[in-house]
């Protein structure tokens, strides 16, 4: 039935491999450098622990998520109300060259709210028509513009959380690449941007509020 379908396709996802398995050391000085552009708050994004992986981000999301790599703002009870989630997921094995290979999928959704009191929340401000409010809000403005650089800055952060060899292997694959490198949030075309509709930049409140949670309230001022 149903419920037996939802809980195959939810072991199914544990079972995938994910790309990146773990946000990037910020031992790194290099890494730290490029983390900085991409979030308030670095550290607090890395600070996701077994804990959160294991038994927090499952209570939240209703089945385990092997996907789930870093932690956004915590509430009073010190749960991440968002989490940031692995791009790419391996897909079996491809030929290239006559040499065997991984093969990635991409994911659109870079960062996920996991908050239920928050979800519900966005869902009532979805249904009494919030995105096309905030879109008549925002159409023509420096928050529409920043709004643009939030989807600008999805394939840097991408890049940088599967590293130079895996972005680079990324670029061979039409489909692959085009998630990875010209779209922003939720599958937004970067080629297509200037021209989208505001409200269609925005989409989902639950993406941007989800990614202003992760990277931090001035890298995302609709989500803020």
């Amino acid at each position: 039935g149903d419920r037996r379908s939802a809980s195959a396709a939810a072991m199914s996802k544990v079972a995938r491999a994910y790309v990146p398995r773990a946000f990037p050391s910020l031992a790194s000085g290099v890494n730290r450098a490029i983390a900085e552009t991409l979030f308030d708050d670095a550290d607090a994004v890395a600070s996701l622990d077994g804990r959160d992986v294991t038994h927090t981000a499952p209570a939240q999301l209703g089945h385990p998520c092997a996907q789930v790599i870093g932690a956004g703002k915590r509430c009073v009870h010190g749960h991440a109300q968002a989490y940031l989630y692995a791009p790419l997921r391996e897909d079996g094995t491809s030929a290239a060259d006559g040499d065997a290979g991984v093969a990635w999928r991409a994911e659109h959704a870079t960062c996920w709210l996991s908050c239920p009191a928050l979800a519900r929340a966005v869902d009532a401000l979805e249904r009494e028509g919030g995105i096309h409010a905030i879109a008549s809000e925002i159409a023509g403005g420096d928050i529409e513009r920043a709004l643009e650089r939030v989807h600008e800055d999805t394939p840097r952060l991408r890049n940088f959380l599967v590293g130079d060899v895996v972005a680079a292997a990324v670029r061979m694959d039409a489909k692959t690449d085009f998630i990875v490198n010209k779209s922003g949030l939720i599958g937004v075309s970067l080629e297509s941007l200037p021209q989208t509709k505001t409200w269609k930049k925005i989409k989902c409140l639950h993406a941007q509020l989800a990614d202003a949670l992760v990277r931090g309230r001035s890298k995302n001022p609709v989500g803020a």
